[in-house]
């Protein structure tokens, strides 16, 4: 399946590429600045043809995308001032004559995106049955685009959805939004946060699950029209700052009334999500793996199981649990939580290359060499500073050492250092774990070592970051609570915003012996 995406390197279009790309279709990607899309990671994976939206076109547009199955309309400009009316005089009837040239040209099958301010200021639960009643330019000319796409079915055939996107946070979004105002304010350090009263009411989902949803509803044909993409979840703004920060482990002031409410926007409103309800409980495969994120998410809340893997993970530490576990024949000093975990990001991510500082009689070594065996591709990179010689003996015997190469040394020596480079030279895709000395000093050094080596989409784990989470002195090491792994990863995110803790992963395992240790690379 050939799928063209207006608008890729926007702030939506980027995930919903992503996505498409998870489900082996053909993307062909556009947008105005090529340039803009080479930084994007899945440049090399899909096909990309620049477009300038600004400009009218006689050029048969469906010929120039490689006449694609289905079309996935994100592009639109001006989005920095949702009044002016350039959405309505300029933005308007450049996106007709584009999805006109489209459809006229043979396009069968169509997804735009539009807005809840569609809904104009309604409050309560916002239905599509409801009647649009756009109240400024954004929404008014989003608004007359489908109802002029809906008028082109009476002349030509194809399948179009409307979807109508509520309010969503990510790494990426437009810096005049709440949650990229305060992580700036986290990053400068400072002791305020300003913003509104926050209690008005809203509908939010993480760009990840607006872009998945994207699709789902895109490539299904069963349910067309107007489909809201929305949560169904009414939650006010300052409960969902105050979420944040106690899933980042921040804190700061929050100077409520600091800014005035909006005057376009509806005080508390929020998506109906039947529609999508159905379209999702008419593919299996998507409501399983819908009914398995919404389970892990609300394991994030459910005190009594978080208790008891607390407890579990405080005594199995203590009586030495991770030491009883081997693959294929090699002791692997690790929990099989995190071992599944791990398995899961390398068939997901298919890297190139693994890094991994700490080998030990090299079970890990092994237990990745086999899924990257599996894959068909790839190699690890292990480093150590002692690799004993019955182990080396060991792991070089074994038939996955094919794909395992060792370097023995301190891993924050530069001598190492310049070794790891050459083997990571041409990689284009890299993970990386730290499993070797487990001080608050030695982990940092090694986080701003070897965390640039990680690809953007990949991730760098750190593991051992329980050990903060144990009783102090419940582990005769030079580490302990206050000087450990954890310690090191928030410490190192203090000044870097390229990585974030991926708590979904946290909520899915409970028992780890890396918590908070999962940082997968945004940017």
């Amino acid at each position: 399946m050939k799928v063209l995406v207006t608008g890729a390197t926007g702030f939506v279009g980027y995930y919903v590429v992503h996505k498409l790309l998870e489900r082996k279709v053909h993307v062909v990607a556009t947008a105005r600045n090529s340039e803009a899309a080479r930084q994007k990671s899945w440049y090399d994976k899909v096909t990309f043809i620049e477009h300038d939206f600004t400009k009218e076109t006689k050029e048969n547009l469906f010929e120039k995308f490689q006449k694609p199955d289905l079309a996935i309309h994100l592009a639109w400009g001006g989005l920095a001032n949702f009044k002016d009316a350039s959405h309505i005089e300029s933005e308007l009837p450049l996106h007709k004559a584009f999805l006109l040239n489209l459809i006229s040209n043979g396009l069968k099958d169509l997804a735009v995106t539009g807005t809840c301010l569609e809904y104009g200021m309604q409050e309560g639960e916002l239905s599509e049955d409801m009647d649009a009643n756009p109240t400024i330019a954004y929404p008014i000319a989003k608004n007359e685009l489908r109802k002029y796409t809906e008028a082109l079915r009476q002349k030509f055939s194809f399948h179009f959805k409307w979807i109508r996107l509520f309010y969503m946070y990510g790494e990426g979004q437009t810096p005049k939004s709440i949650i990229p105002q305060l992580q700036k304010a986290l990053r400068a350090g400072e002791n305020v946060f300003n913003m509104s009263k926050g209690e008005q009411v809203r509908d939010y989902l993480p760009v990840e699950s607006i872009a998945e949803n994207i699709v789902i509803f895109a490539m299904q044909h069963e349910i067309t029209g107007i489909i809201n993409c929305s949560s169904n979840k009414p939650v006010t703004v300052k409960q969902l700052v105050q979420d944040y920060l106690k899933q980042h482990n921040k804190k700061i002031e929050l100077n409520t009334g600091f800014y005035p409410y909006t005057d376009y926007e509806p005080f508390k409103f929020w998506g109906s999500d039947k529609k999508q309800k159905k379209i999702i409980s008419m593919n299996p495969i998507e409501e399983f793996k819908k009914e398995r994120k919404e389970r892990i998410e609300s394991y994030g809340q459910n005190k009594e199981l978080k208790e008891a893997a607390e407890k579990f993970n405080t005594i199995s530490n203590r009586d030495q649990y991770s030491y009883n576990f081997s693959w294929m024949g090699r002791p692997i000093i690790q929990y099989p939580q995190d071992m599944v975990m791990m398995q899961e990001l390398i068939w997901e991510i298919k890297p190139d290359l693994i890094i991994e500082t700490g080998i030990a009689h090299g079970g890990s070594l092994i237990f990745y060499a086999s899924i990257m065996e599996l894959i068909g591709k790839g190699e690890i990179l292990g480093v150590d500073i002692d690799i004993r010689d019955h182990n080396r003996k060991e792991i070089e015997a074994h038939p996955m050492f094919k794909r395992i190469k060792m370097i023995q040394g301190s891993a924050i020596d530069p001598n190492i250092i310049e070794q790891v480079k050459k083997h990571a030279e041409g990689k284009k895709t890299i993970m990386v774990s730290l499993d070797s000395n487990h001080t608050h000093e030695h982990v940092l050094e090694e986080l701003k070592l070897y965390a640039g080596f990680t690809t953007v989409g990949s991730y760098c784990i750190v593991f051992d970051t329980i050990v903060e989470d144990l009783p102090k002195g419940s582990i005769n090491r030079p580490w302990d609570v206050g000087n450990n792994p954890k310690t090191a990863v928030f410490e190192f995110l203090k000044t870097n915003d390229n990585f974030v803790i991926d708590k979904a992963i946290d909520n899915k395992l409970l028992i780890s012996v890396a918590p908070d240790g999962y940082l997968k690379r945004i940017k």
